[in-house]
């Protein structure tokens, strides 16, 4: 269970995510982001609940320690990017228990650059 965000409200967030969410007794949605204003309007429409943000590093400066997981639904170039400075953020905090979802790809880029950063 937990306390997370959803970066980038495209369709399959708005339309398979969302609603998901909603119905979890387990997992909140606290804050969303994305570059988008109408996204954001349709995302503070959606969960009134949830902290609306235009950047995932405001976001991060200001919410990157309190959670639990980081739902990333951006296009796939910006995933491991964004991936990699939520898991940063965590690992200078004791919320090293963040998870970050994404596609497989930028799952593998991830743990690449997971993988050399540990060898330096």
């Amino acid at each position: 269970g937990g306390r997370g965000a959803i970066v980038g409200l495209g369709f399959l967030a708005e339309r398979g995510h969302v609603p998901a969410y909603a119905t979890s007794d387990q997992l909140e949605i606290v804050a969303v982001v994305d570059i988008c204003a109408a996204r954001r309007e349709a995302a503070a429409r959606a969960l009134p609940g949830a902290r609306i943000y235009e950047s995932h590093t405001a976001f991060l400066d200001k919410e990157g320690r309190d959670l639990d997981f980081v739902d990333i639904t951006t296009p796939p170039y910006a995933h491991a990017s964004i991936a990699r400075a939520a898991l940063s953020r965590a690992e200078r905090t004791s919320a090293s228990r963040m998870t970050c979802w994404a596609d497989a790809g930028s799952g593998r880029a991830l743990l690449a650059s997971i993988r050399r950063a540990s060898r330096s």
